[in-house]
């Protein structure tokens, strides 16, 4: 019934409210990019946006415990959520999303070893994680919150979701610009989404440049869609996909 089938979507996040599946995606996406000893989700935090301006000034920040206080330096990263605007959904048998893709501003693994603002003793565990990588757990986790059936019923008759490395772009006016892509595969079978994501180095930019990273993923809520809805549509009537 329609309750069985909106659960998963409720749970996930779906629609305009404040239910802590932004920040809980976007510090996913802190430790998984940072890949270091020492930085776990305890220590990240999350600014959320509506607003594109403010986002856009928006940086990440390191806080550090107060002089003579015990505890670790903290980071707060920016998460921009961005709803589906591709057309106007209900037209010509059209549609677009109704859950929204979010835009991540962290810090870069370089910044969390080298950076002396965060107090030390950090160190790469292996290659910092891509939008692929976060896309991979988000999606596992969709799988996970529908029900059996649908589940079932999307690995047998569902149009699979694949996820292609991420797309380099430059830092700053390029990468806001960079859409995610999502196009067919070239036999039909699947649908290949493609994320921006870029890094700034270190050195030879200003100290408030260094040392980011920046993607854009889909939310939660956008995964579980696609495994209850999306699927099962032909690609030429998702207002988001790229023919």
């Amino acid at each position: 019934d329609t309750e069985d089938l909106l659960a998963p979507l409720i749970a996930a996040g779906t629609g305009r409210t404040d239910d802590g599946q932004i920040r809980h995606l976007a510090s996913l996406a802190q430790e998984k990019a940072a890949n270091v000893s020492g930085l776990d989700r305890r220590r990240i935090c999350v600014a959320e946006y509506d607003d594109f301006k403010d986002f856009v000034y928006s940086k990440p920040q390191v806080f550090q415990p107060q002089p003579g206080s015990t505890g670790d330096a903290r980071i707060m990263v920016s998460a921009l959520r961005v709803w589906d605007e591709s057309g106007m959904g209900g037209v010509n048998n059209c549609r677009n999303r109704c859950s929204p893709e979010v835009w991540i501003k962290m810090k870069s693994q370089e910044y969390c070893c080298q950076s002396p603002l965060m107090m030390g003793g950090m160190k790469a565990k292996g290659e910092p994680g891509s939008a692929r990588d976060i896309n991979e757990e988000t999606f596992a986790q969709a799988l996970d919150l529908v029900s059996s059936a649908a589940r079932e019923r999307y690995e047998e008759e569902g149009r699979k979701l694949v996820f292609a490395p991420d797309k380099e772009t430059g830092a700053g006016p390029p990468w806001l610009a960079a859409p995610m892509e999502y196009a067919p595969s070239e036999d039909g079978e699947s649908l290949v989404l493609t994320c921006p994501g870029c890094k700034s180095p270190m050195e030879g930019v200003p100290d408030r440049f260094a040392g980011m990273h920046y993607i854009k993923v889909p939310s939660l809520a956008s995964m579980v869609e696609y495994i209850l809805v999306d699927a099962f549509i032909q690609t030429d009537a998702l207002l988001y996909v790229q023919e």
